[in-house]
């Protein structure tokens, strides 16, 4: 279970940093790594960016510890569930943060080009799988939009305590899911329903939704 937990807190960090870095919230839902766990750099991301050997050395050691910070919040049960999500948060950006003073401004827009290519990639194969229409897509994609902007708010807004700012996130994806599924057809809905069945099976979340 624990090993599962931190799968699952591992892909929640990835798909955050492809938000991050200029991607929209609707490309960032349509990447789910094939298997949890491998992280961008295992993935050959960061491969690609020409790092220097200090430069990876760096990287593994952010990385490292964040996942073990990630361990001891999934680790603690005295946290409630939106209080834990919370803090994985907090750890993914003061992750991200600290990698962007790692890479150069050259690499930071190479990483971009090159998440955004690959969103782009897997949303297009995601968005074949369920059948959408060129006027499906817009709509789901005008959806997310919508959702990042109100997310970034409402994590922009200092008034609000841990547990407040969590509880009206998970407000808004739910609000967010049910919106994409007023734009889906019942077999659209079927297919998606069957990929998330599929999904928390391995211990993960579909995309889209």
């Amino acid at each position: 279970m624990m090993r599962r937990n931190i799968a699952i807190a591992l892909a929640i960090v990835a798909m955050s940093m492809l938000a991050l870095y200029g991607q929209s919230a609707f490309a960032a839902r349509m990447d789910m790594p094939a298997k949890h766990g491998q992280g961008m750099y295992m993935t050959g991301v960061f491969d690609q960016l020409g790092l220097t050997p200090d430069q990876k050395t760096r990287l593994d050691a952010i990385r490292k510890d964040a996942r073990d910070q990630m361990k001891a919040v999934l680790a603690d049960k005295s946290l409630t569930r939106d209080a834990r999500m919370a803090k994985l948060r907090e750890i993914r950006m003061n992750e991200r943060t600290q990698i962007n003073q790692v890479l150069t401004p050259e690499q930071q827009t190479k990483l971009k080009e090159l998440l955004k290519a690959k969103m782009q990639a897997k949303g297009k194969r995601f968005a074949a799988y369920l059948g959408l229409t060129a006027d499906q897509e817009a709509q789901i994609k005008a959806i997310h939009k919508d959702a990042f902007a109100q997310i970034k708010a409402v994590k922009a807004d200092t008034s609000l305590t841990p547990d407040q700012r969590a509880a009206k996130i998970k407000d808004i994806r739910a609000a967010t899911r049910d919106k994409v599924n007023a734009v889906l057809t019942p077999e659209q809905r079927a297919k998606l329903t069957e990929r998330k069945g599929e999904m928390r099976q391995r211990g993960g979340k579909c995309p889209v939704m």
